[in-house]
């Protein structure tokens, strides 16, 4: 072949490969947006409250309220953004209005006319949060985070609105303190999530993910919550050398109780596992009564496992996050927690 038919022949193939990249780019472009579309739309209808002073400063409230608008659209694109949720979920602010700087009175104020009310106000003494009962958030934004209009309040919105639909504080479980574990001073932090985290993050955990898909379009949060019904059977596995030969070991359990950041000395749970090297639990060791007020009908939200067999202790953290996450994976599955000597 000579040399210009060479090329010729070169040019033609390179157009071919282009063409055949550039029709698979629209096809997967269109695959990933017929999948998107075939989603449901849940919308959810907000009421957007703006304290008297935090309104001055952003010019009143319909300025106040224009510059928030930019807000939502981020909101509803983050909530949404990573694919994990099974339906579209539409946060449609509909109505707003101004009060007399006076957060917990507001929160206290019914709105029948919509599924959420969100207050923002940059000077209350109330945290940023959930309140369950009203239905509402209170937006009061962390000192040098850029206010109400920031990025950090933008995912603090998402985080809360995960409550909403569900979702349950896994930044809860965290051990930051050594001597807050007095058991073997071991630190623990969750997998930095939209729920573990609040600001920065852009996923949903597979629990979070998990709740949210649950509670599905249902407008309020039920009771108990989902989340206390949403766990597998627990069963706890101990074994020894590369060949995973059953042993029979003594298990401790020490839980962790929401928001306290520190280990029980005192184990919730002490077992034996079976000459098979297993235990199940009759009943999940996270779960409460429901007549017990704890957050989410759980008592506890992590647990430090201890395992004893032959003169061999193995410590090991059980999170609610990675059991409840399991059970969206495999509903008709027990978790099985190895330990391995």
């Amino acid at each position: 072949m000579n040399r210009s038919l060479f090329r010729a022949f070169i040019s033609i193939l390179a157009a071919g490969l282009l063409v055949a990249s550039t029709t698979t780019s629209v096809s997967q472009a269109a695959t990933t947006a017929s999948a998107a579309s075939t989603k449901p739309t849940y919308t959810f209808t907000v009421d957007i409250a703006v304290a008297q002073t935090t309104a001055q400063r952003y010019g009143g409230l319909d300025a106040t309220i224009s510059l928030l608008a930019d807000q939502w659209k981020k909101v509803n694109s983050q909530f949404n953004g990573d694919g994990r949720l099974q339906a579209v979920y539409q946060f449609s602010v509909v109505s707003s209005h101004q009060y007399a700087d006076d957060a917990p009175s507001e929160v206290g104020r019914l709105h029948p006319s919509t599924n959420v009310k969100v207050i923002y106000d940059e000077d209350t003494s109330m945290t940023f949060g959930w309140n369950r009962n009203e239905q509402t958030i209170v937006v009061k934004p962390f000192p040098g985070t850029g206010g109400i209009l920031g990025s950090d309040t933008t995912d603090g919105v998402v985080h809360e609105l995960g409550h909403y639909r569900g979702a349950v504080d896994e930044y809860a479980c965290n051990i930051t303190e050594p001597p807050k574990n007095p058991v073997n001073g071991w630190t623990f932090r969750e997998i930095p999530s939209i729920m573990s985290v609040s600001q920065k993050a852009t996923s949903w955990s597979p629990y979070a993910a998990g709740l949210i898909n649950l509670q599905g379009s249902r407008k309020d949060e039920p009771y108990p919550s989902l989340a206390s019904t949403a766990l597998p059977p627990l069963t706890v596995s101990t074994t020894t050398n590369a060949f995973r030969t059953p042993v029979q070991a003594r298990v401790r359990m020490y839980p962790v109780i929401w928001y306290s950041g520190q280990v029980n000395a005192t184990p919730s749970q002490q077992v034996q596992t079976n000459k098979n090297g297993h235990y199940t639990f009759s009943v999940n060791p996270f779960t409460a009564d429901p007549d017990i007020n704890v957050p989410w009908n759980l008592r506890y939200c992590l647990l430090l496992v201890r395992a004893e067999w032959n003169g061999k202790v193995n410590y090991s953290w059980l999170p609610l996050a990675a059991v409840g996450g399991a059970y969206f994976n495999s509903r008709t599955k027990p978790y099985v927690h190895m330990i391995n000597f």
